[in-house]
């Protein structure tokens, strides 16, 4: 079903994602051995990944990072007990028996060392070339693993083994950016990668997004309340989702607000844990916001609001590091020379915050 709250898991409940689909397969069937899949918060990148993992016969697993607290140690500890958990797997033991023997007791000790998750790691590679395949890893928000230092481990994994895939996805796109290597002094800068870009929908892609969805209920539609609905959500296929899924047990009115509302607390939270580590300007990024959830402006403009806000004129290269970190974390997009609000329900979200 097209309509839900939560990320698809089978191939027939993607719409239009057969060109996404098709890529990452065929980079996965491919030589390539680092994949990224690059969009916006809430526009199907966790669904593709999901919709692959289940497709593909390949040894696996999947990690959203979420999951994992911060730190170097704990970030270690838990990569290390899904490897040796994989090792241990009835379907592999088979084959390396003689490797699992002893090691036990070994990884008990020493997992949670960089050094063990190395020997871990190495071990699944000798287990997928004597079974002539690829062993695949998914990382969902795999850039909440750079304060761990993760990617490193990540360039080890690419430089020293050769049946180990890294499948990558991330909605915070600078920060995902730096994780991947896009720089020079990142770890991963060098390595060959494959990315593929998560675009948002487009209004007649969207218009017929809910089409599909109501046509697959088996429900009839007013296209103009879809108009509407597409008017106040954008092409963020989540929210589009959202909106379907309570149009079947609600009115259109009362359909739309619950996601928009439900959808603005969604938002305001990621606003509020993004502005947590950043008190002493939190009046600047929120001018910014709700700025640009109005109307989107070029650097001049945003300027002069934020010292008509603050009454202090900001330095040029403090806007500067105030605008990245917004476009770094996905809260904001810059086209050309204009900055665009990323997601339609930040306007609700930073209404009324101060």
């Amino acid at each position: 079903m097209y309509f839900g709250i939560v990320p698809k898991t089978r191939k027939e409940d993607l719409f239009d994602f057969e060109e996404e689909y098709n890529e990452l397969l065929k980079a996965i069937k491919g030589e390539h051995r680092l994949i990224v899949i690059k969009g916006l918060r809430r526009t199907g990148k966790t669904s593709l990944m999901n919709v692959v993992y289940n497709q593909i016969s390949n040894p696996r697993l999947f990690v959203d990072a979420r999951e994992i607290p911060v730190g170097k140690k704990v970030t270690y500890t838990h990569f290390g007990r899904l490897f040796y958990g994989f090792l241990s797997d009835v379907s592999i033991k088979e084959k390396i028996s003689s490797w699992v023997t002893g090691l036990d007791a070994y990884i008990q000790i020493n997992f949670q060392k960089k050094a063990a998750l190395s020997e871990l790691a190495k071990r699944i590679n000798e287990a997928m070339r004597s079974r002539n395949e690829f062993f695949c890893l998914f990382i969902d928000e795999a850039q909440m693993l750079k304060p761990s230092g993760f990617d490193r481990f990540l360039a080890f994994l690419y430089d020293r083994t050769d049946r180990i895939k890294i499948i990558l996805a991330g909605s915070e796109v600078g920060l995902m950016d730096k994780f991947i290597g896009l720089e020079a002094q990142e770890p991963l800068y060098g390595r060959v990668k494959k990315i593929i870009e998560i675009e948002k929908f487009q209004t007649e892609k969207s218009l017929e997004f809910l089409r599909s969805g109501f046509k697959e209920k088996g429900m009839k539609y007013d296209e103009e309340e879809l108009k509407e609905a597409v008017s106040k959500l954008d092409g963020i296929v989540g929210w589009l989702a959202a909106y379907g899924f309570y149009r079947t047990e609600m009115g259109h009115e009362a359909a739309l607000k619950k996601t928009m509302t439900e959808g603005a607390k969604m938002v305001s939270s990621e606003i509020e844990k993004f502005l947590s580590t950043r008190s002493g300007g939190r009046k600047r990024y929120l001018s910014i916001l709700k700025l640009l959830s109005k109307t989107p402006a070029k650097w001049s403009e945003i300027k002069n609001l934020v010292a008509a806000k603050t009454g202090k004129t900001i330095p040029d290269s403090r806007l500067a590091a105030v605008l990245d970190q917004l476009l770094e974390y996905g809260f904001i997009e810059k086209k050309k020379e204009m900055y665009y609000i990323a997601d339609p329900l930040t306007a609700e979200a930073v209404a009324t915050k101060r």
